[in-house]
């Protein structure tokens, strides 16, 4: 057991990735929108990335950047923040508007949610095995932000106009073997799951985690 244990530790690294993935920064009635990546981390021979596409709708997926087949799982934060220095302070996701009710001033346009399971530990787990050199699919297109004359109707209207909306990506992978006990004590030791409730269809690949459920980001948006 002590050398299958070292053997996991030299052969199947776990490789964590963080990204501040898109900002929207509001000021006036102009959204600018921009994004900045991190150089990926790399640690061989497990290689992979989180990728943008810049343009009038940002784009995100993952890629598995290296020459083994790999486990992938991701997390994910959204935050809004305005002023700066002493002054910074963080905002609601949903602003009280002066009626009483609440709204989202901004939602990520989420992508492709099939593809990927809620693990119930603030994860979400890709359901293949990436291959070599192969990406996921687009997991967020773009971000809808309220109409800007809805601004005035927000009880902190000045706060979110002049602040930013952030989301976070994290990014997990760990190697894949052809030893499906192997990955059984990989995936267990390096995420953290109960290793016996992994399963894989040989057929199409597909993964199924443990106590995982459809992930629907949707169901809590206003």
């Amino acid at each position: 057991m002590a050398r299958r244990k070292e053997f996991l530790k030299k052969c199947l690294p776990v490789l964590a990735v963080l990204l501040v993935s898109m900002v929207i920064g509001i000021t006036g009635a102009t959204i600018v929108h921009n994004m900045t990546l991190t150089n990926p981390i790399k640690t061989p021979p497990v290689e992979g990335s989180i990728l943008e596409e810049t343009g009038n709708t940002k784009k995100t997926w993952f890629k598995n950047d290296g020459e083994s087949p790999v486990f992938l799982r991701i997390a994910y934060s959204e935050s809004w923040e305005t002023g700066s220095g002493d002054g910074l302070r963080t905002l609601p996701l949903e602003a009280v508007k002066k009626d009483g009710t609440k709204v989202r001033v901004a939602t990520p346009n989420w992508k492709n949610t099939e593809d990927w399971v809620d693990g119930g530990d603030g994860w979400l787990y890709y359901k293949k095995i990436l291959e070599p050199g192969y990406q996921t699919n687009l997991i967020v297109e773009g971000v809808k932000v309220i109409a800007t004359t809805e601004f005035a109707d927000l009880v902190d209207e000045e706060a979110y106009m002049t602040g930013s909306y952030q989301l976070h990506f994290t990014m997990e992978i760990v190697q894949a073997s052809d030893d499906w006990k192997v990955n059984k004590d990989a995936v267990g030791k390096l995420f953290g799951t109960d290793k016996e409730g992994v399963t894989l269809d040989n057929a199409t690949q597909t993964l199924t985690w443990p106590v995982s459920s459809e992930w629907n980001p949707n169901s809590d948006q206003s």
